[in-house]
């Protein structure tokens, strides 16, 4: 089973070599059973890192906008965050292997400023190592 959490105060953050700005949180550590979908051709999506016997997990990247969120749809690979340490404590930085992007949405609450969401799934390639590391 991956690591569950819920982090603020990133500093940086990319997923595979694309940099991603504007976030206000990432949280991960759902599990998912994963359908694979069936494309126009009949044939169904091949290659996705995240299956296994485990099935995979998810998260969410909550952005400050939703053209922030919305530039970071559809993309593929690790993300790698660095979270600000805590009262002078060291960075940490999160690896999460195998994420995949879904489509942003837009979060209005009653009171404050709206946010994006960014849904993402992700699981090692094995379906058995834990696909985070926070060190």
């Amino acid at each position: 089973m991956a690591q569950a959490g819920s982090h603020t105060d990133i500093s940086a953050c990319t997923i595979g070599s694309t940099t991603i700005t504007g976030i206000v949180s990432i949280s991960y550590g759902g599990t998912t059973n994963i359908v694979m979908p069936t494309i126009a051709d009949g044939e169904s999506h091949q290659g996705t890192p995240y299956l296994g016997s485990e099935g995979g997990y998810n998260g969410t990247i909550t952005f400050s906008s939703i053209e922030l969120a919305k530039a970071a749809e559809r993309l593929e690979g690790t993300l790698g965050a660095t979270i600000q340490g805590f009262g002078g404590a060291t960075d940490k930085t999160l690896a999460i292997t195998g994420v995949v992007t879904g489509t942003a949405q837009v979060n209005v609450p009653k009171d404050g400023a709206s946010t994006a969401s960014l849904p993402f799934m992700y699981g090692s390639a094995d379906g058995t190592t834990d696909p985070v590391d926070l060190s």
